[in-house]
Protein backbone atom coordinates (compact mmCIF):
# COMPACT_ATOMS: atom_id res chain seq x y z
CA UNK A 1 0.00 0.00 0.00
CA UNK A 2 1.11 3.38 -0.73
CA UNK A 3 1.77 6.29 2.04
CA UNK A 4 0.99 9.76 0.99
CA UNK A 5 4.12 10.60 0.02
CA UNK A 6 4.43 7.43 -2.51
CA UNK A 7 0.77 8.52 -4.29
CA UNK A 8 2.46 12.05 -4.92
CA UNK A 9 5.42 10.84 -6.51
CA UNK A 10 3.10 8.14 -8.47
CA UNK A 11 1.25 10.54 -9.45
CA UNK A 12 3.77 12.63 -10.37
CA UNK A 13 5.37 9.76 -12.56
CA UNK A 14 2.22 9.20 -14.11
CA UNK A 15 1.58 12.56 -14.83
CA UNK A 16 5.12 12.94 -16.80
CA UNK A 17 3.90 8.90 -18.72
CA UNK A 18 1.15 10.60 -20.04
CA UNK A 19 3.17 13.96 -21.08
CA UNK A 20 5.19 11.49 -22.79
CA UNK A 21 2.91 9.61 -24.77
CA UNK A 22 1.45 12.23 -26.43
CA UNK A 23 3.72 14.48 -28.17
CA UNK A 24 1.62 17.78 -28.33
CA UNK A 25 1.33 18.14 -24.16
CA UNK A 26 2.75 21.00 -22.59
CA UNK A 27 3.66 18.90 -19.75
CA UNK A 28 6.81 18.26 -18.99
CA UNK A 29 8.97 15.95 -16.36
CA UNK A 30 12.23 16.50 -14.90
CA UNK A 31 14.73 16.88 -11.95
CA UNK A 32 17.65 15.87 -9.54
CA UNK A 33 19.19 13.55 -7.38
CA UNK A 34 21.97 13.14 -4.96
CA UNK A 35 23.31 9.90 -3.12
CA UNK A 36 26.47 10.21 -0.74
CA UNK A 37 29.02 7.99 1.49
CA UNK A 38 30.63 10.12 4.24
CA UNK A 39 33.18 8.69 5.92
CA UNK A 40 34.54 11.33 9.11
CA UNK A 41 38.34 10.91 9.38
CA UNK A 42 38.90 13.52 12.08
CA UNK A 43 36.75 15.60 14.92
CA UNK A 44 33.64 14.06 16.83
CA UNK A 45 31.88 12.18 14.21
CA UNK A 46 33.08 8.55 14.66
CA UNK A 47 30.57 6.80 12.32
CA UNK A 48 30.13 6.93 8.41
CA UNK A 49 26.89 6.98 6.49
CA UNK A 50 25.28 6.14 3.45
CA UNK A 51 22.63 8.77 2.50
CA UNK A 52 20.18 9.29 -0.73
CA UNK A 53 20.78 13.21 0.31
CA UNK A 54 18.17 14.00 -1.87
CA UNK A 55 15.62 13.56 -5.11
CA UNK A 56 13.61 16.53 -6.54
CA UNK A 57 10.84 16.05 -9.12
CA UNK A 58 9.93 19.09 -11.49
CA UNK A 59 6.78 19.37 -13.18
CA UNK A 60 6.02 21.92 -15.28
CA UNK A 61 2.79 22.78 -17.77
CA UNK A 62 2.83 25.67 -20.12
CA UNK A 63 -0.56 27.10 -20.85
CA UNK A 64 0.68 29.20 -23.97
CA UNK A 65 3.67 30.49 -25.64
CA UNK A 66 3.72 33.43 -22.72
CA UNK A 67 1.78 31.73 -19.40
CA UNK A 68 3.47 28.50 -17.54
CA UNK A 69 3.13 26.94 -14.22
CA UNK A 70 6.40 25.58 -12.56
CA UNK A 71 7.33 23.20 -9.88
CA UNK A 72 9.20 20.93 -7.56
CA UNK A 73 8.71 18.55 -5.26
CA UNK A 74 11.60 17.62 -2.70
CA UNK A 75 12.57 14.66 -0.48
CA UNK A 76 15.55 14.13 1.30
CA UNK A 77 17.11 10.99 3.27
CA UNK A 78 14.67 8.86 1.99
CA UNK A 79 12.39 8.33 5.07
CA UNK A 80 9.46 10.87 5.19
CA UNK A 81 6.82 8.57 7.27
CA UNK A 82 5.48 10.29 11.00
CA UNK A 83 5.27 7.56 13.53
CA UNK A 84 2.98 8.27 16.37
CA UNK A 85 3.80 7.45 20.33
CA UNK A 86 0.16 7.43 22.07
CA UNK A 87 -0.23 7.20 25.70
CA UNK A 88 -3.66 7.62 27.73
CA UNK A 89 -4.03 10.95 30.39
CA UNK A 90 -5.40 9.97 33.12
CA UNK A 91 -7.71 12.15 35.93
CA UNK A 92 -6.59 12.08 39.07
CA UNK A 93 -8.12 13.98 42.38
CA UNK A 94 -5.54 15.57 44.38
CA UNK A 95 -6.23 17.00 47.81
CA UNK A 96 -4.34 20.44 48.76
CA UNK A 97 -3.01 21.43 51.64
CA UNK A 98 -6.03 23.50 52.64
CA UNK A 99 -8.53 20.26 51.74
CA UNK A 100 -9.36 21.61 48.37
CA UNK A 101 -9.56 18.83 45.71
CA UNK A 102 -7.93 19.42 42.76
CA UNK A 103 -8.79 17.25 39.04
CA UNK A 104 -5.16 17.14 37.40
CA UNK A 105 -4.03 14.64 34.52
CA UNK A 106 -1.18 12.12 34.99
CA UNK A 107 0.72 9.93 32.46
CA UNK A 108 2.40 10.52 28.79
CA UNK A 109 0.94 12.60 26.05
CA UNK A 110 0.68 12.02 22.60
CA UNK A 111 3.93 11.89 20.68
CA UNK A 112 4.89 12.73 17.33
CA UNK A 113 8.50 11.36 16.18
CA UNK A 114 9.79 12.13 12.71
CA UNK A 115 11.83 10.21 10.82
CA UNK A 116 15.09 11.76 9.37
CA UNK A 117 13.24 12.58 6.27
CA UNK A 118 11.99 15.45 4.94
CA UNK A 119 9.28 16.21 2.00
CA UNK A 120 8.54 19.77 1.13
CA UNK A 121 7.49 21.79 -2.17
CA UNK A 122 10.66 24.00 -3.44
CA UNK A 123 9.10 26.08 -6.00
CA UNK A 124 5.37 26.25 -7.67
CA UNK A 125 4.89 29.08 -9.38
CA UNK A 126 3.29 30.62 -12.85
CA UNK A 127 5.35 33.04 -15.27
CA UNK A 128 4.19 34.87 -17.57
CA UNK A 129 6.36 36.39 -19.99
CA UNK A 130 5.65 40.04 -21.34
CA UNK A 131 7.61 39.12 -24.41
CA UNK A 132 10.54 37.94 -25.60
CA UNK A 133 13.33 39.19 -22.89
CA UNK A 134 11.18 40.20 -19.78
CA UNK A 135 8.08 38.72 -17.70
CA UNK A 136 7.26 37.80 -14.27
CA UNK A 137 6.44 35.32 -12.36
CA UNK A 138 4.75 35.07 -8.65
CA UNK A 139 4.19 31.81 -6.30
CA UNK A 140 6.56 30.47 -4.18
CA UNK A 141 9.84 31.34 -5.72
CA UNK A 142 14.06 31.03 -4.95
CA UNK A 143 15.14 33.75 -3.32
CA UNK A 144 17.50 35.34 -6.03
CA UNK A 145 20.84 35.87 -4.23
CA UNK A 146 24.17 34.24 -5.06
CA UNK A 147 24.69 31.20 -7.30
CA UNK A 148 23.54 28.05 -5.54
CA UNK A 149 20.59 29.00 -4.49
CA UNK A 150 18.73 29.34 -8.01
CA UNK A 151 21.07 26.65 -9.34
CA UNK A 152 21.72 23.67 -7.10
CA UNK A 153 21.39 20.79 -8.89
CA UNK A 154 24.37 18.59 -8.01
CA UNK A 155 26.04 18.57 -11.65
CA UNK A 156 26.39 21.93 -11.31
CA UNK A 157 28.73 22.49 -9.21
CA UNK A 158 32.25 20.59 -7.49
CA UNK A 159 32.06 18.36 -4.08
CA UNK A 160 29.38 16.41 -2.54
CA UNK A 161 27.61 18.85 -0.65
CA UNK A 162 27.53 22.24 -1.27
CA UNK A 163 29.51 25.32 -0.44
CA UNK A 164 29.72 26.11 3.21
CA UNK A 165 28.97 29.85 2.31
CA UNK A 166 25.93 28.06 0.48
CA UNK A 167 24.41 26.74 4.15
CA UNK A 168 25.53 28.75 6.88
CA UNK A 169 25.82 32.06 5.36
CA UNK A 170 23.23 32.08 2.09
CA UNK A 171 20.68 29.71 3.66
CA UNK A 172 20.01 27.55 0.38
CA UNK A 173 17.44 26.39 -0.42
CA UNK A 174 15.70 29.84 0.60
CA UNK A 175 12.71 30.37 -0.82
CA UNK A 176 8.98 32.08 0.08
CA UNK A 177 6.08 33.54 -1.89
CA UNK A 178 6.45 36.72 -3.62
CA UNK A 179 6.37 38.19 -7.22
CA UNK A 180 9.72 38.95 -9.07
CA UNK A 181 10.10 40.57 -12.63
CA UNK A 182 12.40 39.34 -15.05
CA UNK A 183 14.00 41.14 -18.58
CA UNK A 184 17.35 41.56 -20.35
CA UNK A 185 17.53 45.54 -21.15
CA UNK A 186 20.46 45.36 -23.19
CA UNK A 187 22.47 41.99 -24.05
CA UNK A 188 24.67 40.33 -21.66
CA UNK A 189 22.31 41.94 -18.98
CA UNK A 190 19.77 39.80 -17.34
CA UNK A 191 17.93 41.95 -13.94
CA UNK A 192 15.86 40.47 -11.38
CA UNK A 193 13.79 42.13 -8.88
CA UNK A 194 10.71 41.44 -6.68
CA UNK A 195 9.01 41.63 -3.29
CA UNK A 196 9.00 38.42 -1.04
CA UNK A 197 7.33 37.43 2.44
CA UNK A 198 10.24 38.71 5.04
CA UNK A 199 12.56 36.66 7.25
CA UNK A 200 11.22 35.88 10.79
CA UNK A 201 13.80 37.95 13.24
CA UNK A 202 12.81 35.95 16.29
CA UNK A 203 14.68 32.88 14.88
CA UNK A 204 17.84 34.53 13.95
CA UNK A 205 20.75 32.83 15.86
CA UNK A 206 24.55 33.32 16.20
CA UNK A 207 25.61 29.53 14.78
CA UNK A 208 22.62 29.76 11.91
CA UNK A 209 22.74 33.12 10.73
CA UNK A 210 19.55 33.24 8.64
CA UNK A 211 19.19 30.04 8.28
CA UNK A 212 16.37 29.23 11.04
CA UNK A 213 14.81 32.77 9.79
CA UNK A 214 13.41 31.22 6.69
CA UNK A 215 9.87 30.67 6.42
CA UNK A 216 9.60 28.67 2.81
CA UNK A 217 6.47 29.62 1.86
CA UNK A 218 4.37 27.63 4.85
CA UNK A 219 1.80 30.03 6.03
CA UNK A 220 4.31 32.78 5.99
CA UNK A 221 4.50 35.90 8.87
CA UNK A 222 3.42 38.46 5.48
CA UNK A 223 3.52 41.53 8.28
CA UNK A 224 6.84 42.11 6.90
CA UNK A 225 7.58 42.46 3.36
CA UNK A 226 11.07 42.06 1.41
CA UNK A 227 12.46 43.31 -1.97
CA UNK A 228 15.25 41.64 -3.84
CA UNK A 229 17.06 42.36 -6.62
CA UNK A 230 19.70 40.60 -8.63
CA UNK A 231 22.36 41.88 -11.69
CA UNK A 232 24.09 39.49 -13.89
CA UNK A 233 26.58 40.60 -16.78
CA UNK A 234 27.41 37.86 -19.17
CA UNK A 235 31.18 38.71 -20.79
CA UNK A 236 32.76 36.51 -23.24
CA UNK A 237 34.44 34.01 -20.54
CA UNK A 238 32.48 35.04 -17.44
CA UNK A 239 29.51 36.15 -15.63
CA UNK A 240 29.50 38.88 -12.79
CA UNK A 241 26.82 38.57 -10.67
CA UNK A 242 25.47 41.17 -7.64
CA UNK A 243 22.56 40.50 -5.46
CA UNK A 244 20.65 42.37 -2.73
CA UNK A 245 17.75 41.35 0.24
CA UNK A 246 16.27 43.83 2.41
CA UNK A 247 13.53 43.73 4.66
CA UNK A 248 12.18 43.73 8.33
CA UNK A 249 11.86 40.59 10.42
CA UNK A 250 9.79 41.49 13.37
CA UNK A 251 6.73 39.81 12.30
CA UNK A 252 4.27 42.15 13.84
CA UNK A 253 5.75 41.71 17.06
CA UNK A 254 5.02 45.20 18.91
CA UNK A 255 7.82 44.62 21.44
CA UNK A 256 10.51 44.77 18.16
CA UNK A 257 8.32 47.05 15.79
CA UNK A 258 5.01 46.52 13.41
CA UNK A 259 6.77 49.10 10.79
CA UNK A 260 7.33 46.74 7.81
CA UNK A 261 11.44 47.76 7.80
CA UNK A 262 11.45 47.18 11.92
CA UNK A 263 14.18 44.57 12.82
CA UNK A 264 15.61 44.95 9.08
CA UNK A 265 18.19 42.51 8.02
CA UNK A 266 20.11 43.78 4.57
CA UNK A 267 22.22 41.23 2.35
CA UNK A 268 24.86 42.27 -0.23
CA UNK A 269 26.22 39.70 -2.58
CA UNK A 270 28.28 39.20 -5.36
CA UNK A 271 29.56 36.48 -7.61
CA UNK A 272 31.74 35.34 -10.37
CA UNK A 273 31.99 32.50 -12.74
CA UNK A 274 34.72 32.32 -15.35
CA UNK A 275 36.03 29.76 -17.45
CA UNK A 276 38.70 29.93 -20.18
CA UNK A 277 40.57 27.17 -22.13
CA UNK A 278 39.18 24.25 -19.48
CA UNK A 279 40.14 26.10 -16.37
CA UNK A 280 37.29 27.27 -14.31
CA UNK A 281 36.93 29.83 -11.55
CA UNK A 282 34.19 30.18 -8.99
CA UNK A 283 33.88 33.07 -6.29
CA UNK A 284 31.47 34.45 -4.14
CA UNK A 285 31.20 36.57 -1.07
CA UNK A 286 28.91 38.42 0.68
CA UNK A 287 27.80 40.72 4.08
CA UNK A 288 24.81 40.96 6.33
CA UNK A 289 23.80 43.60 8.42
CA UNK A 290 21.08 42.90 10.98
CA UNK A 291 21.45 46.56 12.74
CA UNK A 292 18.45 45.74 15.48
CA UNK A 293 20.38 42.48 16.66
CA UNK A 294 20.69 43.76 20.29
CA UNK A 295 16.84 44.31 20.26
CA UNK A 296 16.36 40.94 18.82
CA UNK A 297 18.86 38.90 21.38
CA UNK A 298 16.65 41.05 24.41
CA UNK A 299 13.78 39.65 23.48
CA UNK A 300 14.72 36.26 21.60
CA UNK A 301 18.06 35.40 23.37
CA UNK A 302 19.52 33.85 20.02
CA UNK A 303 22.82 35.06 20.00
CA UNK A 304 22.09 37.22 16.70
CA UNK A 305 25.35 38.84 15.02
CA UNK A 306 25.27 42.51 14.01
CA UNK A 307 27.29 41.77 11.31
CA UNK A 308 27.79 38.90 9.44
CA UNK A 309 30.58 38.22 6.36
CA UNK A 310 31.42 35.37 4.34
CA UNK A 311 32.81 33.96 0.80
CA UNK A 312 34.88 31.35 -0.62
CA UNK A 313 37.21 30.95 -4.36
CA UNK A 314 37.30 27.49 -5.83
CA UNK A 315 39.56 26.77 -8.53
CA UNK A 316 39.10 23.70 -11.15
CA UNK A 317 40.79 22.33 -14.24
CA UNK A 318 39.87 19.77 -16.34
CA UNK A 319 42.66 17.39 -17.40
CA UNK A 320 40.91 15.13 -19.63
CA UNK A 321 41.37 16.69 -23.00
CA UNK A 322 45.40 16.30 -22.25
CA UNK A 323 44.69 12.60 -21.74
CA UNK A 324 41.77 11.82 -24.28
CA UNK A 325 41.76 14.92 -26.57
CA UNK A 326 38.64 14.01 -28.65
CA UNK A 327 36.85 12.73 -25.67
CA UNK A 328 33.36 14.87 -24.66
CA UNK A 329 34.13 13.93 -20.92
CA UNK A 330 35.38 15.93 -18.90
CA UNK A 331 37.69 14.98 -15.48
CA UNK A 332 38.31 18.12 -13.10
CA UNK A 333 40.12 18.38 -10.18
CA UNK A 334 39.46 21.03 -7.87
CA UNK A 335 40.32 23.15 -4.68
CA UNK A 336 37.63 25.53 -2.66
CA UNK A 337 38.83 27.62 0.22
CA UNK A 338 35.83 29.15 2.37
CA UNK A 339 35.32 31.67 5.03
CA UNK A 340 32.77 32.20 7.10
CA UNK A 341 31.65 34.42 10.26
CA UNK A 342 28.02 34.94 11.68
CA UNK A 343 29.80 36.82 14.76
CA UNK A 344 32.15 39.45 12.52
CA UNK A 345 30.50 42.12 14.96
CA UNK A 346 28.17 41.59 17.59
CA UNK A 347 25.99 43.75 19.57
CA UNK A 348 26.72 44.85 23.25
CA UNK A 349 24.22 42.19 25.15
CA UNK A 350 25.82 39.49 22.82
CA UNK A 351 29.25 37.79 23.78
CA UNK A 352 30.20 36.77 20.31
CA UNK A 353 31.39 32.61 20.00
CA UNK A 354 34.89 32.19 18.20
CA UNK A 355 33.40 29.09 17.17
CA UNK A 356 31.17 31.40 14.41
CA UNK A 357 33.90 31.53 12.43
CA UNK A 358 34.81 29.29 10.10
CA UNK A 359 36.88 28.11 7.75
CA UNK A 360 36.81 25.12 4.98
CA UNK A 361 39.20 23.59 2.58
CA UNK A 362 37.86 21.05 0.00
CA UNK A 363 40.14 19.52 -2.20
CA UNK A 364 38.49 16.32 -4.83
CA UNK A 365 38.18 15.61 -8.01
CA UNK A 366 34.95 15.50 -10.23
CA UNK A 367 34.31 13.38 -13.67
CA UNK A 368 31.27 14.10 -15.76
CA UNK A 369 30.67 11.67 -18.50
CA UNK A 370 27.60 13.83 -19.35
CA UNK A 371 27.23 17.52 -18.61
CA UNK A 372 24.31 16.09 -16.46
CA UNK A 373 26.16 13.31 -14.70
CA UNK A 374 28.84 14.11 -11.66
CA UNK A 375 30.65 11.77 -9.81
CA UNK A 376 32.29 13.17 -6.83
CA UNK A 377 34.79 12.57 -4.50
CA UNK A 378 36.81 14.83 -2.07
CA UNK A 379 38.56 15.55 1.12
CA UNK A 380 36.57 18.58 3.87
CA UNK A 381 38.55 19.85 6.57
CA UNK A 382 37.24 22.74 8.65
CA UNK A 383 38.06 24.24 11.27
CA UNK A 384 36.62 27.73 13.76
CA UNK A 385 38.56 30.01 15.80
CA UNK A 386 37.93 28.59 18.85
CA UNK A 387 40.09 25.40 18.26
CA UNK A 388 37.32 22.78 18.84
CA UNK A 389 35.03 20.91 16.92
CA UNK A 390 37.51 20.59 13.55
CA UNK A 391 35.83 18.25 11.19
CA UNK A 392 37.79 15.99 8.51
CA UNK A 393 35.68 14.52 5.93
CA UNK A 394 36.28 12.02 2.97
CA UNK A 395 33.10 12.02 0.68
CA UNK A 396 32.11 10.04 -2.36
CA UNK A 397 28.88 11.11 -4.31
CA UNK A 398 26.94 10.75 -7.18
CA UNK A 399 24.46 13.07 -8.65
CA UNK A 400 22.30 13.91 -11.82
CA UNK A 401 19.60 16.48 -13.33
CA UNK A 402 17.27 15.13 -16.30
Amino acid sequence: MLNRQGFLFAALLSLGTVASANEDSKTTLGGYAEAEYVNPVAGPFTKSHADVHRLVLFVAHGFNDRLSFHSELEIEHVLTELSKKTTTLTTIDKVTANGDSVKTKSGSVLTDVSSPGYLAVEQAFVDYRLGTTAGFRTGLLLVPVGIVNETHEPNTYHGVHRPLYANSFIPTTWRDLGVIAYGNPIEGLHLKGGVMAGLLGSNIGGASGLRSGRQKGGKSNAENLSLVARAEYTLPYAKLGLSSWFGGTSGGDTAVGDGNFDASVLVVAGDLRAEYQGFFVRAEAGVIELPDAEKLQRLYKKNPGERMVGGYLELAYDILPLLLAESEQALLPFVRYEKIDTHFEVPTNVVGSAANSQTQIVAGLTWKPHTQVSFKADYSWQRNQSDINGVDLVKLGVGCSF
